[in-house]
């Protein structure tokens, strides 16, 4: 997938799927190389946030080796998380000069997520003059994938939607690659309008489903039950196979809808053939993350079947 000229991979880790820094989680030490896979860092905020997953200051990994904001389904192979956007903040985070020595390409994610509009703006504003600050200390290319679609974290998502223009033009001043992320809620109609009236590099498709929500599409009872079994915690968001008929049909929906963006696709991919399907359809790159941890055995076969298609976005 081309951003600005540079090839940012036929297939990402998805936002955390490889934690804040790409040191990844204890598992991973057991499953296949991710080597190939382009890392995309887990969304920071400005300012710290608690959120539901305690970290360890020193390297913003996860405190316990099983949070309890994270519930797994390994047979039907989903998870649903209420994570929050844990994290200590954008500062304390550049402080840790990680991602200003990373050489390959690769994406950093942020979210806005105060309560009303106008703070909302303003966390995007002083984003902004921090990362100037920090960009030219970068030593390889980035590109920013911008978090409108977390579902943890007590926003309105549709007055996000609205927002988005705003919020995309102000990290416009960053002068890189800006690739918002939606979940399939958001439709390909609202993803185009957007793209007419502020410029964006591309979009990634998806994020997790809020818990109950396209229940006519998700059979919340059956994986997890009626009651999300993380409603103490807000209820979470839903990731893992479910999510593919549902990605699936959001590209061809914006294959019709004749989106001319570059679509980073991912959501519930667990099969080879499932990559040659959506490359079909348009995308041009591929995300993954419930698949590294649920089926990992599986991984080495994506991530090759990705790189068959790079070839065509060169």
């Amino acid at each position: 997938m081309q951003l600005r000229g540079v090839d940012y991979g036929p297939i990402w880790a998805a936002s955390g799927a490889l934690g804040f820094f790409g040191e990844g989680y204890w598992f991973h030490t057991f499953g296949p190389s991710l080597d190939k896979l382009t890392f995309v860092a887990k969304t920071v905020t400005l300012e710290g946030n608690k959120g539901n997953m305690p970290l360890k200051l020193g390297t913003w990994e996860p405190r316990s080796f099983f949070p309890r904001c994270i519930k797994v389904n390994f047979f039907k192979g989903v998870a649903i998380n209420a994570v929050g956007l844990s994290n200590f903040g954008l500062q304390t985070a550049l402080a840790k000069n990680s991602w200003q020595k990373r050489t390959e390409p690769f994406l950093l994610s942020f979210m806005p997520i105060s309560k009303t509009r106008a703070g909302r703006l303003e966390e995007t504003r002083k984003f902004v003059r921090q990362m100037l600050l920090a960009l030219p200390h970068f030593k390889g290319p980035v590109a920013l994938q911008v978090n409108l679609s977390c579902p943890n974290t007590g926003e309105n998502l549709r007055e996000l939607e609205h927002e988005a223009v705003e919020i995309l033009h102000i990290l416009g001043e960053l002068r890189i690659a800006l690739v918002p992320k939606f979940n399939v809620m958001t439709s390909p109609q609202t993803v185009k309008r957007i793209s007419e009236e502020v410029e964006i590099d591309g979009v990634s498709i998806s994020n997790t489903i809020p818990y109950g929500q396209l229940a006519e599409q998700l059979d919340f009872e059956r994986l997890f039950g009626n009651v999300s079994p993380l409603s103490k915690l807000g209820g979470g968001g839903l990731s893992g196979k479910s999510l593919y008929p549902l990605v699936y049909s959001w590209l061809n929906n914006a294959r019709d809808e004749r989106l001319a963006l570059p679509i980073n696709a991912g959501g519930g991919i667990f099969y080879e053939h499932q990559v040659d399907e959506l490359f079909s359809l348009g995308a041009q790159s591929l995300s993954i993350a419930s698949v590294i941890m649920l089926r990992p055995w599986r991984v080495p076969s994506i991530i090759a079947a990705a790189y068959k298609h790079s070839s065509r976005f060169a």
